[in-house]
């Protein structure tokens, strides 16, 4: 992806500093600082994110602090000029006034500012400006300007970096002035002023004296630099820094271990009279008050994405945080408070718990755009993968996610609605599930998706699940080699023995390759109803001895299938591009037989993320409210296929169809050939819990071997497979 501004790339880059004069910073010779774990709780106060409003023609907020004088300066940058204005403003932030600081920018420059306050209060500004051998600086809030037209290269080719620093008097004016050198190739990502020396991070820690001159590299020992930096009200610099063994947060000479908030993103702030210093972390706002970490929210029930908040410093009534807001592509004030005017007082939100088993980065902030929608629903994740823990040692899963909600469901504690990588078979046949064909309206309903999608997910008649999007998946062939579509597993063995000798029959292939690969996308051997999984013997005993003709491990080598060096290939397609790749690669007919199939359902419908309300759901209409917002309304993010896959809903597909035909790039019959088997795919990936696939996958290793038969290992398959079933009913 282009590069569309040296300061935009900050709009997504983590912040992180360290100091080269406290303990264990420096030379990587001073002794160790001591670690200490913070307990972590939560506030018991619920807070609220209202956003403020900004100056006429404002666009991006760069930059914003406190003052010693009981006010605040913002920096902003608007959509007509490239130049930063600043403005002072009151404890309400409700009116703004223009600000002569007296700081003289330089013509046709980039311009970034990053405000950090001394421990005294003192108010300083680092200012970067950047040149690019005469090519006017692109301004991107400018709709006029093209991101994609712009020569980025020459622009990067030609950039050159002069640094300044400002201190500031209490009104706001340039009081002195101090040029950095030493960092000329690098932009400023956070700043800080502590013990009268000033910290910059730009990808690594840099330290200068006040009075300006040459900035030197400072590591800290031990530690990659990660998270936000700042000064606390004792003149201690604080860093945010990351080892293997997770986040951490340096204040002076002692380390807080705070790997529950993840790396801290936002510049930190001394945190006025509730806590030492206040932060925003990946996930949440955070305070850290002694040997105590206090989340005070989740970014995703504030509405704002994972990483996104870039300063926070505590107000009279809360916090002030400035935010990336994906919408407008720009930083935005908003106020963190809990205190809220009785007649501006919102009705308290429909609250549902969201369990995480898998999401995708769309899917995250889709929910954190769903809850700053105005909807007056709060979507919270609960986050059971954090139950996924696995024992390198003894080589064994100590316990899952799965098992932790199976349990919550039980006892009532379980979440209203869940999302999965696959919808567990086991929990359908078991009730936990509300049926969306109960719950749909006229909005969403059952003809807007298209019909084999729903087919695959439904379960006994009814819909227990539904993707964001979705792939489909099949094994392909050249059709002068096979002409059968929806292939059984006889089929596919005729292609393989009438096939040329010399060919391969698969590419990159190994015996438990290729199991896995049949155990995932073919049900001949394995398959599910009313619940349960079942194994037939006859049929896996079969699949052993296919599996048992490839080699021990994957050769490595390619073999060029449109030169007839292999019979079958692999296909996985999340849009039409895919297929166009696959007919130039076989440069001949080719058929898309599918996975061997008990039942002609070979093509497979492949769903990363799933989303299932829950029967005892405290709100389904709300829940579905939730899950619509996915599909349709201003609001949604996912109906088009943002995860790079195929919309589920019947007329984003054939805005597909239409594009697809539009641009010239497949004949009639390609096209046709390529709908029909999506259309054809009415089967999802078997979804086999992990510990069936250590099951099959151990017994088949003697018959590999040679240390038994294909028939004795299929019924020590189906012994262990039957037990482990009547164990988890």
């Amino acid at each position: 992806m282009k590069r569309t501004s040296a300061f935009i790339l900050s709009l997504v880059m983590f912040f992180s500093a360290v100091s080269c004069d406290r303990a264990g910073i420096g030379s990587g010779t001073a002794e160790k600082v001591s670690s200490r774990k913070a307990e972590v709780m939560k506030s018991d106060k619920s807070y609220h994110l209202n956003e403020l409003p900004l100056p006429e023609k404002s666009g991006d907020v760069l930059s914003a602090a406190p003052m010693s004088s009981g006010k605040y300066i913002v920096a902003f940058r608007s959509n007509e000029n490239i130049v930063p204005g600043f403005y002072v403003t009151d404890a309400e932030f409700s009116e703004y006034t223009l600000c002569d600081t007296g700081i003289g920018f330089h013509e046709n420059v980039e311009i970034g500012v990053w405000f950090a306050c001394a421990a005294d209060g003192t108010l300083y500004a680092a200012v970067t400006e950047i040149t690019h051998g005469g090519i006017s600086p692109y301004n991107y809030l400018d709709p006029e300007q093209n991101a994609e037209d712009f020569d980025w290269n020459v622009y990067e080719e030609n950039a050159e970096y002069y640094h300044s620093i400002y201190k500031f008097s209490a009104e706001g004016k340039a009081v002195s002035k101090a040029e950095i050198t030493g960092m000329d190739d690098n932009e400023i990502r956070d700043f800080a002023v502590c013990g009268g020396k000033l910290y910059f991070y730009c990808g690594v820690m840099y330290a200068a004296d006040e009075s300006g001159g040459q900035a030197e590299e400072c590591p800290i020992q031990d530690y990659d630099v990660t998270g936000g930096i700042g000064v606390t009200a004792g003149d201690d610099l604080i860093c945010g820094v990351y080892s293997g063994t997770g986040a951490g947060i340096l204040v002076g000479d002692k380390m807080f271990s705070v790997e529950y908030s993840g790396e801290p993103v936002s510049h930190i702030y001394s945190g006025g009279n509730e806590f030492d210093i206040v932060f925003a972390g990946k996930t949440g706002i955070y305070g850290l008050g002694g040997d105590t970490l206090t989340e005070l929210a989740v970014n995703v029930k504030l509405g704002i994405n994972e990483a996104a908040a870039a300063d926070i410093f505590p107000v009279e009534n809360g916090y002030i945080l400035r935010i990336f807001d994906q919408t407008s592509l720009c930083y935005r004030l908003c106020l963190l408070l809990t205190d809220i005017l009785e007649e501006n007082a919102p009705q308290e939100p429909v609250a549902l718990k969201l369990g995480v088993l898998y999401q995708t980065d769309d899917f995250s902030n889709h929910v954190a755009m769903f809850n700053r929608s105005g909807k007056n629903i709060t979507i919270e994740p609960v986050y059971y993968n954090e139950y996924d823990v696995y024992d390198k040692e003894k080589g064994e899963q100590v316990t899952t996610g799965m098992d932790q909600l199976a349990m919550d469901l039980i006892t009532g504690d379980g979440p209203d609605l869940a999302v999965f990588m696959n919808t567990p078979y086991d929990l359908k046949g078991k009730g936990a599930f509300a049926d969306m064909y109960d719950i749909m309206d006229d909005e969403l309903s059952r003809d807007m998706f298209m019909p084999n999608v729903l087919e695959a997910y439904e379960y006994d008649g009814k819909l227990y699940s539904l993707p964001t999007s979705f792939s489909v998946r099949s094994m392909t062939v050249k059709t002068k080699f096979s002409g059968v579509k929806d292939q059984t597993f006889e089929d596919m063995l005729a292609a393989v023995e009438n096939a040329p000798d010399g060919i391969v029959i698969q590419n990159s292939a190994s015996k438990t390759s290729m199991l896995t690969d049949y155990l995932t996308f073919s049900n001949y051997a394995i398959s599910c109803e009313d619940g349960k999984y079942s194994v037939n013997t006859g049929n896996m005993e079969k699949l052993l001895e296919f599996c048992n003709r490839f080699p021990e491990a994957e050769s490595g080598e390619w073999y060029d299938v449109g030169r007839d060096e292999a019979l079958f290939s692999d296909f996985a397609a999340t849009g039409f591009s895919d297929f166009r790749r696959h007919y130039d690669m076989f440069a001949e007919p080719v058929t898309f037989a599918g996975y061997p199939s008990e039942n002609a359902e070979g093509n497979v419908i492949f769903m990363t993320c799933n989303v299932s309300v829950m029967e005892k759901c405290s709100d389904k209409d709300a829940a579905w409210e939730f899950i619509k917002s996915m599909y349709v309304g201003n609001n949604s993010s996912l109906a088009m296929g943002v995860n790079m896959e195929f919309p589920i809903l019947n007329k984003d597909f054939q805005q597909l169809v239409k594009m697809a035909e539009s641009n010239g790039n497949f004949t009639k019959e390609e096209l046709t050939q390529a709908v029909g088997v999506i259309k054809s795919a009415v089967r999802p990936t078997n979804g086999l819990p992990h510990d069936l696939y250590c099951i099959v996958q151990e017994e088949a290793q003697p018959y590999f071997s040679g240390e038994c038969t294909a028939e004795e290992a299929a019924l020590y398959i189906k012994n262990r497979t039957d037990i482990y079933i009547s164990e988890n009913e």
